[in-house]
Protein backbone atom coordinates (compact mmCIF):
# COMPACT_ATOMS: atom_id res chain seq x y z
CA UNK A 1 0.00 0.00 0.00
CA UNK A 2 1.21 3.60 -0.71
CA UNK A 3 2.37 5.68 2.19
CA UNK A 4 -0.01 8.18 4.06
CA UNK A 5 2.14 11.09 2.11
CA UNK A 6 1.61 9.74 -1.66
CA UNK A 7 -1.78 9.60 -0.93
CA UNK A 8 -1.90 13.01 0.20
CA UNK A 9 -0.08 14.08 -2.55
CA UNK A 10 -2.26 12.34 -5.33
CA UNK A 11 -5.41 14.13 -3.50
CA UNK A 12 -3.10 17.58 -3.49
CA UNK A 13 -3.53 17.42 -7.29
CA UNK A 14 -6.81 16.31 -7.34
CA UNK A 15 -7.83 19.03 -5.31
CA UNK A 16 -6.10 21.94 -7.95
CA UNK A 17 -8.73 23.20 -9.44
CA UNK A 18 -11.86 22.09 -7.45
CA UNK A 19 -11.25 23.86 -4.07
CA UNK A 20 -14.67 26.09 -4.66
CA UNK A 21 -16.67 23.04 -5.16
CA UNK A 22 -14.97 21.11 -2.60
CA UNK A 23 -15.45 23.81 0.45
CA UNK A 24 -19.28 25.04 -0.37
CA UNK A 25 -20.03 21.00 -0.45
CA UNK A 26 -18.56 20.27 2.75
CA UNK A 27 -19.74 24.18 4.63
CA UNK A 28 -22.83 22.83 3.64
CA UNK A 29 -22.25 19.65 5.47
CA UNK A 30 -20.31 20.90 8.11
CA UNK A 31 -23.17 23.89 9.02
CA UNK A 32 -25.98 20.87 8.87
CA UNK A 33 -24.05 18.73 10.74
CA UNK A 34 -23.87 21.17 13.48
CA UNK A 35 -27.54 21.48 13.63
CA UNK A 36 -28.42 18.05 13.69
CA UNK A 37 -25.76 17.61 17.11
CA UNK A 38 -28.05 19.14 19.28
CA UNK A 39 -30.38 16.31 19.82
CA UNK A 40 -29.93 12.31 19.59
CA UNK A 41 -33.25 12.06 16.98
CA UNK A 42 -31.77 14.67 14.72
CA UNK A 43 -28.40 12.64 14.57
CA UNK A 44 -30.09 9.52 14.08
CA UNK A 45 -32.29 10.74 10.91
CA UNK A 46 -30.18 13.52 9.66
CA UNK A 47 -26.83 13.07 10.42
CA UNK A 48 -25.99 9.37 9.56
CA UNK A 49 -27.34 9.38 6.75
CA UNK A 50 -25.64 12.91 5.34
CA UNK A 51 -22.89 11.47 6.79
CA UNK A 52 -22.61 8.62 4.27
CA UNK A 53 -23.85 10.64 1.60
CA UNK A 54 -20.62 12.82 2.20
CA UNK A 55 -18.28 9.45 2.41
CA UNK A 56 -20.40 8.76 -0.95
CA UNK A 57 -19.31 12.04 -2.55
CA UNK A 58 -15.63 11.92 -1.37
CA UNK A 59 -15.54 8.40 -3.01
CA UNK A 60 -16.36 9.85 -6.03
CA UNK A 61 -14.17 12.88 -6.48
CA UNK A 62 -11.77 10.44 -5.66
CA UNK A 63 -12.54 8.55 -8.35
CA UNK A 64 -12.59 11.15 -10.80
CA UNK A 65 -15.60 13.23 -10.56
CA UNK A 66 -15.00 16.81 -10.41
CA UNK A 67 -18.17 18.37 -10.95
CA UNK A 68 -19.69 18.24 -7.26
CA UNK A 69 -22.87 19.79 -6.53
CA UNK A 70 -23.94 20.41 -2.85
CA UNK A 71 -26.98 18.30 -3.67
CA UNK A 72 -24.68 15.32 -3.59
CA UNK A 73 -24.64 15.15 0.16
CA UNK A 74 -28.27 13.44 0.57
CA UNK A 75 -27.40 10.95 -1.84
CA UNK A 76 -27.65 8.42 1.00
CA UNK A 77 -31.46 9.72 1.74
CA UNK A 78 -32.90 7.06 -0.43
CA UNK A 79 -34.39 3.60 0.33
CA UNK A 80 -31.23 2.16 -0.76
CA UNK A 81 -29.35 3.25 2.09
CA UNK A 82 -31.32 5.58 4.46
CA UNK A 83 -31.91 2.84 7.55
CA UNK A 84 -28.77 1.22 6.63
CA UNK A 85 -27.00 4.66 7.55
CA UNK A 86 -28.37 4.33 10.49
CA UNK A 87 -27.69 1.14 11.49
CA UNK A 88 -24.31 1.08 10.22
CA UNK A 89 -23.51 4.44 12.33
CA UNK A 90 -25.25 3.28 15.10
CA UNK A 91 -23.55 -0.12 15.31
CA UNK A 92 -19.83 1.58 14.76
CA UNK A 93 -20.53 3.92 18.03
CA UNK A 94 -22.20 0.86 20.08
CA UNK A 95 -19.49 -1.51 19.45
CA UNK A 96 -16.66 1.12 19.99
CA UNK A 97 -18.47 2.64 23.04
CA UNK A 98 -18.56 -1.36 24.71
CA UNK A 99 -15.01 -1.95 23.68
CA UNK A 100 -13.76 1.55 25.44
CA UNK A 101 -15.51 0.29 28.64
CA UNK A 102 -12.64 -2.26 28.74
CA UNK A 103 -10.11 0.97 28.65
CA UNK A 104 -9.49 3.55 25.74
CA UNK A 105 -6.97 1.74 23.74
CA UNK A 106 -9.48 -0.57 22.75
CA UNK A 107 -12.08 1.34 21.61
CA UNK A 108 -9.39 3.53 19.88
CA UNK A 109 -8.01 0.14 18.56
CA UNK A 110 -11.80 -0.82 17.55
CA UNK A 111 -12.91 2.18 15.83
CA UNK A 112 -9.99 2.41 13.42
CA UNK A 113 -11.09 -0.97 12.53
CA UNK A 114 -14.66 -0.25 11.84
CA UNK A 115 -13.00 3.10 9.90
CA UNK A 116 -13.95 1.77 6.56
CA UNK A 117 -17.47 0.41 6.95
CA UNK A 118 -19.46 3.47 5.58
CA UNK A 119 -16.94 3.20 2.39
CA UNK A 120 -17.78 -0.10 1.90
CA UNK A 121 -21.56 -0.16 2.38
CA UNK A 122 -21.25 2.89 -0.13
CA UNK A 123 -19.73 0.65 -2.72
CA UNK A 124 -22.28 -2.79 -1.64
CA UNK A 125 -25.42 -1.41 -0.94
CA UNK A 126 -26.79 -4.50 -0.72
CA UNK A 127 -24.44 -5.62 1.95
CA UNK A 128 -25.86 -5.71 5.78
CA UNK A 129 -23.96 -3.52 7.93
CA UNK A 130 -22.52 -5.89 10.00
CA UNK A 131 -21.11 -7.98 7.04
CA UNK A 132 -19.69 -3.71 5.83
CA UNK A 133 -17.79 -3.98 9.65
CA UNK A 134 -16.62 -7.32 9.26
CA UNK A 135 -15.26 -6.38 6.02
CA UNK A 136 -13.48 -3.32 7.40
CA UNK A 137 -12.10 -4.91 10.03
CA UNK A 138 -10.58 -7.74 7.32
CA UNK A 139 -8.79 -4.55 5.33
CA UNK A 140 -7.72 -2.84 8.30
CA UNK A 141 -5.99 -5.87 9.24
CA UNK A 142 -2.45 -4.67 9.28
CA UNK A 143 -3.49 -0.78 8.18
CA UNK A 144 -4.56 0.70 11.83
CA UNK A 145 -1.26 2.31 12.65
CA UNK A 146 -0.98 4.05 9.05
CA UNK A 147 -4.48 5.33 9.35
CA UNK A 148 -3.88 6.62 12.94
CA UNK A 149 -1.03 8.70 12.03
CA UNK A 150 -3.19 10.20 9.14
CA UNK A 151 -5.70 10.63 11.46
CA UNK A 152 -3.22 12.43 13.87
CA UNK A 153 -2.41 14.66 11.22
CA UNK A 154 -5.82 15.59 10.51
CA UNK A 155 -5.83 16.30 14.50
CA UNK A 156 -3.08 18.55 14.59
CA UNK A 157 -3.99 20.68 11.92
CA UNK A 158 -7.59 20.77 13.27
CA UNK A 159 -6.17 22.18 16.95
CA UNK A 160 -3.70 24.65 14.87
CA UNK A 161 -7.15 26.10 13.16
CA UNK A 162 -8.56 26.98 16.22
CA UNK A 163 -5.75 29.79 16.20
CA UNK A 164 -7.55 31.27 13.46
CA UNK A 165 -11.35 30.59 14.54
CA UNK A 166 -11.49 27.69 13.12
CA UNK A 167 -11.67 28.52 9.38
CA UNK A 168 -9.06 27.02 7.64
CA UNK A 169 -11.09 24.14 8.43
CA UNK A 170 -13.20 24.89 5.23
CA UNK A 171 -10.19 23.85 3.28
CA UNK A 172 -8.97 21.06 6.20
CA UNK A 173 -12.27 18.81 6.20
CA UNK A 174 -12.50 18.52 2.41
CA UNK A 175 -9.19 17.73 1.46
CA UNK A 176 -8.95 14.92 4.64
CA UNK A 177 -12.44 13.86 3.76
CA UNK A 178 -10.85 13.26 0.14
CA UNK A 179 -7.44 11.66 1.77
CA UNK A 180 -9.88 9.50 3.84
CA UNK A 181 -11.93 8.05 0.71
CA UNK A 182 -8.17 7.96 -1.29
CA UNK A 183 -7.12 5.76 1.88
CA UNK A 184 -9.95 3.27 1.23
CA UNK A 185 -9.40 3.45 -2.06
CA UNK A 186 -5.44 2.19 -1.54
CA UNK A 187 -6.52 -0.57 0.88
CA UNK A 188 -8.92 -2.23 -1.50
CA UNK A 189 -6.67 -2.27 -4.13
CA UNK A 190 -4.48 -4.37 -1.99
CA UNK A 191 -7.21 -6.62 -0.64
Amino acid sequence: MRTNQEIRQDVSIMMRGNWKNMVLVSLVYMLISMFTQCSFPLVLVVYCPLLLGYVMTMLSFVRGRNNLKVNDIFSAFNSTYYWKSMGLYMLMWLYTFLWSLLFIIPGVVKALSYFLAPYILADNPTMTTEEAICRSMQIMEGRKMQLFLMMLGYFLLSLLSSLLLWIPMLWIIPYYQAVFAKFYEEACLMR
